[in-house]
């Protein structure tokens, strides 16, 4: 007669239970080591460093990363203490503003064609003269600036009605007088 032969291993935390035979002794060594082995996990077990690692901390899961900066914000000038630029030259802005960056020199540029001289919107195309009149280079994109300070998130300038139209918003106004310092 040919019997049988079970066969079961079970591998627990490093160590490894080979169980051979026939059908009944199987079944009762495997009961017997399942009711072992469960009562030992009931029991607290010690912590290796390898386990320690892997147990996660409760709380939220924070990304890997530099921590954000807290940002500061500037202090505001009152608008009682603003100087009114809106009898001002274009020279005279500048002279006061002495703006470093082209998207202040736009921006400013922008402020002179809506609050002095008057205009209710301009184009690309009306800033080079501007230009040439400071005696400065004109860039070659100037509609990248106007679309840029354009956008939701900087809101320095509006579209106007008509495309390529811009004007300047109270947003721009205020980072005229708080962001670009004086000179």
């Amino acid at each position: 007669m040919n019997e049988e032969k079970y066969r079961i291993k079970i591998k627990e935390e490093g160590m490894v239970i080979d169980l051979s035979g026939d059908k009944k002794f199987v079944k009762k060594a495997f009961n017997e080591i399942k009711k072992i082995l469960d009562k030992d996990s009931k029991k607290p077990r010690k912590l290796t460093q390898k386990t320690q690692k892997r147990r996660k901390k409760p709380g939220r899961k924070k990304k890997p990363g530099p921590k954000p900066k807290k940002k500061v914000k500037p202090k505001r000038i009152p608008k009682k203490d603003r100087v009114d630029m809106s009898r001002m030259t274009l020279d005279q802005i500048f002279k006061m503003k002495a703006p470093k960056r082209e998207n202040q020199r736009v921006l400013l540029m922008g402020y002179y064609m809506n609050k002095v001289e008057g205009l209710r919107e301009f184009r690309a195309m009306d800033l080079p003269p501007l230009y040439r009149k400071l005696g400065l280079e004109v860039p070659k994109n100037l509609s990248y600036f106007l679309r840029n300070m354009s956008e939701e998130r900087k809101g320095l300038l509006t579209h106007g009605r008509k495309q390529g139209r811009y004007k300047i918003t109270k947003k721009g106004i205020d980072f005229i007088y708080d962001k670009i310092p004086s000179a």
